[in-house]
């Protein structure tokens, strides 16, 4: 609003939106040496916000080595992954790329996920049996004609399996 001249209005917007100022690549370097793993998103997601914070640093003037992108990549994972550290490490010089640590942990992330999948339907098994074979007060053993108790509320003419899909369905 103060400006005369279209040189004036120029300079003013250049100096308040210029992407090359060192108070804007500041932000972003702090940025990206605080950045933590966020659970909303996966492996992907978390390589992908640190690269642009780092082209975002490029572009700014800041340009960082890929060493330091993946020190840093590595450094921001959850300790589910303290293993992969070793694994890394023991890696040819060579082959430590982004590329390859995006592959592998991508690899790794899918493993997690068969695995946690395993494990639940092994909890429920294990929910499920816990009173398989046992007599009740009566001394008859426990069949498909008796009446079934919910393993969590104890209540007769339902089981655990059936309590947790119709809470499922209300909520």
């Amino acid at each position: 609003m103060n400006c005369t001249t279209a040189h004036e209005m120029w300079s003013k917007l250049h100096s308040v939106y210029d992407l090359k100022s060192e108070e804007s690549l500041a932000l972003v370097q702090k940025q990206f040496f605080e950045f933590k793993w966020s659970h909303d998103g996966g492996i992907a997601h978390h390589i992908s916000s640190l690269e642009q914070l780092a082209n975002k640093m490029d572009k700014l003037g800041g340009k960082i080595p890929k060493s330091m992108l993946i020190t840093r990549i590595l450094s921001t994972l959850p300790t589910k992954f303290n293993f992969f550290h070793s694994a890394w490490d023991s890696t040819e010089q060579s082959k430590r790329t982004l590329e390859n640590l995006t592959t592998r942990l991508l690899t790794e992330e899918l493993r997690f996920g068969s695995q946690e999948n395993v494990e639940d339907e092994s909890k429920v098994a294990l929910v499920s049996g816990k009173f398989a074979g046992k007599k009740n007060r009566f001394g008859k053993s426990s069949s498909a004609d008796s009446v079934t108790r919910c393993s969590l509320c104890r209540k007769n003419n339902h089981t655990f399996k059936d309590w947790t899909e119709n809470w499922t369905k209300r909520h």
